[in-house]
């Protein structure tokens, strides 16, 4: 795991790969306990962060996390859910088979 400082300054640098790769697995260890709604709290606030990222970083994104972490999203405790769909949908809906997850760093 990186720490906070290596965090900062992937999000200053706009390192979307380790950026995504951290908060999947932050994400995956919430996921795993009982109450959900620390997840769904965090999860949230990430998806919003990626909504200032390029859309085809904003999707890889997304997409790494469904895929290889697997995460639990629930789009009813999700208040970023529909403002990431408004923006990203259609470059998904076109591009859907270019996307691709970001190989862990």
């Amino acid at each position: 795991m990186i720490t906070n400082q290596e965090l900062m300054w992937d999000l200053l640098g706009a390192k979307y790969a380790r950026i995504s790769h951290a908060w999947g697995q932050e994400l995956q260890e919430l996921s795993k306990k009982r109450s959900k709604k620390r997840f769904y709290a965090r999860a949230d606030q990430c998806l919003g962060a990626t909504l200032s990222w390029p859309v085809e970083d904003r999707a890889r994104a997304v997409k790494t996390w469904l895929t290889s972490y697997q995460l639990p999203f629930d789009p009813r405790h999700m208040t970023h859910i529909d403002q990431f769909h408004k923006t990203t949908g259609n470059f998904v809906i076109q591009n859907s088979r270019q996307i691709t997850v970001y190989e862990k760093p």
